[in-house]
């Protein structure tokens, strides 16, 4: 264990990590998922190379920090799954609002925020609405009738991110489809848009033996303004977007990391329920896992992102939003952990609390923890020998 680097100066306030905050929903997820990817996700040492194995593992797990204050891990194996790990999903959202901002703001395309649902109640399990709403999305988009709309409304491609919750009616899957155009869609032809869409789209529901309502199964949005609104109605906004509002861009890749609001429950909360102890919630996360299993929760049309020259986009919005973290920007290693003390941190649970320490400025703490987890280790293995020592000498005197 070495300590690297210089330890940047923080609120004297006791401060948690949002890592940390990640780490410990992982650990109840990887309890309530066993056997899945998630369970072994930022607990072993990455391989160097992951094209050639045989240049072996890192030796040891880097903790990182920036300038604010922010803590990572580095060196480390991810599961790479945005529905069920809190710790990759933010990472890949932040990744992927970064895209879609780019798009939104920059590609020159007028864009509407469009929301498709379908009714559901208590009774219905997520797996059969989850699968009618991506049926009856990939039936929008085929045929005739979706070849004359493409043609007739000049449509460029669309991102189209599934979100899911649970409420009093039981699950309520949902898609966000962000839709982009070659020209602007307001007043009369905005409403006209909306009732083509909400029409078809209740139609293919109907084929399936689902349903929605004209008022609750289809929204259209047109302005970052109204997209807030929309916002505000479904679910409060995570701490990292408060103050500024959410935008389309928000709306589409941070939906399950929004907390729930009243009754509807995010994923998330879920599992923070299920940490303290309620079964039902952790029963709720398992049938959402099982559920979207498979499924991709954001999708670009084909095309689209080489249409918007998408590469140059991201590059210009970092240009002119230099104030913008990127997330490989100033950072610096402060702590490097041993690969097997890192395995002993993971056994006890105690990721969270190293990462909060070092968010706080205090690496000695921080090492302290390390350590402990390491005799803890130690002392174990002495009572597995001792105990095994005990009991062959235990045998052997009963046996004269």
């Amino acid at each position: 264990m070495q300590r690297l680097g210089t330890t940047t100066d923080v609120a004297s306030a006791p401060r948690d990590s949002g890592v940390a905050r990640r780490y410990k929903l992982q650990d109840e997820a990887a309890r309530l998922l066993s056997g899945e990817r998630v369970c072994m996700c930022c607990k072993q040492l990455a391989f160097k190379d992951p094209s050639d194995p045989a240049a072996g593992r890192f030796d040891t797990v880097q903790i990182e920090q920036n300038s604010a204050g922010r803590t990572r891990t580095a060196n480390l194996m991810t599961c790479d799954s945005v529905w069920v790990c809190p710790v990759c999903s933010s990472k890949i959202s932040e990744q992927r609002r970064e895209e879609i901002k780019a798009a939104y703001e920059l590609s020159g395309k007028f864009a509407v925020l469009a929301t498709f649902t379908l009714r559901h109640n208590k009774q219905q399990p997520l797996v059969d609405t989850f699968n009618q709403l991506k049926t009856a999305r990939r039936a929008m988009k085929s045929g005739r009738w979706w070849r004359t709309f493409k043609h007739e409304w000049r449509w460029c491609g669309d991102i189209r991110t599934y979100e899911i919750t649970y409420g009093e009616n039981g699950w309520h899957p949902h898609a966000h489809v962000l839709m982009f155009f070659d020209e602007a869609i307001d007043g009369e032809s905005l409403e006209q848009l909306e009732l083509i869409l909400a029409g078809k789209w209740i139609d293919e529901l109907q084929k399936l033996g689902a349903d929605a309502t004209y008022e609750h199964g289809f929204d259209l949005r047109s302005s970052h303004s109204d997209v807030a609104e929309y916002i505000s109605k479904h679910g409060k906004m995570p701490e990292s977007a408060r103050g500024d509002g959410w935008s389309e861009p928000e709306e589409m890749t941070k939906s399950h990391q929004k907390i729930g609001k009243n009754e509807s429950k995010t994923p998330w909360d879920l599992l923070v329920a299920s940490l303290q102890g309620d079964k039902q919630s952790g029963a709720l996360f398992v049938e959402y896992a099982n559920a979207t299993k498979g499924s991709s929760q954001t999708q670009w049309s084909r095309g689209l992102k080489e249409l918007l020259n998408l590469d140059e986009l991201i590059e210009q919005l970092r240009d002119e939003n230099p104030g913008d973290e990127n997330p490989d920007d100033d950072y610096e290693v402060v702590l490097e952990v041993r690969g097997n003390d890192w395995l002993d941190i993971c056994r006890y649970k105690k990721r969270s609390d190293v990462l909060i320490a070092v968010a706080n400025g205090d690496i000695d703490e921080a090492v302290r923890i390390v350590q402990e987890c390491r005799v803890r280790c130690l002392d174990e293995i002495k009572n597995i020998i001792v105990g095994t020592s005990d009991n062959g000498t235990s045998d052997r005197k009963d046996s004269k």
